[in-house]
């Protein structure tokens, strides 16, 4: 059996069939598959993988001098990783994990929030622009086209 028979199958066996489950469906696959936790080999067209630094501060002056400290790391050459595994409060996807998946029609996230992430232009970018509730975020971004068989 040839690499492009392996392929072929796989293809057929595996990515086809979510392929035309989610292709046009981002709530089915977002309820499905982000939010039950099902098994996919495939993300439809259009997500970003986005990796946010969440902190809980008593208030803007705090996280401001935070977000600057963070900033200045980063410009540093320090990783976003590394801010986000000294830094973030938010344990659910670690640093080296890709991290939350995100679509422009995506029903998970806050307005404000999906907004300022998509509008994150190129991969490894990265600002502060959202607030909510005392919590501030960066965000880092990680565009992905590929099937989810890597997962």
């Amino acid at each position: 059996m040839t690499d492009q028979e392996v392929q072929d199958y796989y293809e057929q066996q595996y990515v086809s069939v979510y392929r035309a489950r989610y292709e046009d469906d981002i709530p089915l696959f977002e309820q499905e598959v982000l939010l039950s936790g099902g098994q996919t080999y495939y993300i439809p067209e259009g997500y970003r993988r986005i990796k946010h630094i969440v902190m809980a501060l008593p208030d803007a002056d705090a996280a401001s001098a935070q977000i600057a400290a963070i900033y200045q790391a980063l410009d540093a050459g320090e990783s976003f990783e590394s801010q986000m595994q000294r830094y973030s409060y938010d344990t659910s996807v670690p640093p080296e994990d890709a991290g939350y998946l995100l679509h422009a029609d995506s029903q998970l996230w806050d307005e404000a929030f999906l907004s300022a992430a998509l509008a994150l232009e190129k991969p490894g970018t990265y600002r502060s622009r959202w607030s909510h509730r005392q919590a501030f975020t960066s965000s880092c971004t990680r565009r992905t086209n590929r099937p989810a068989r890597w997962r």
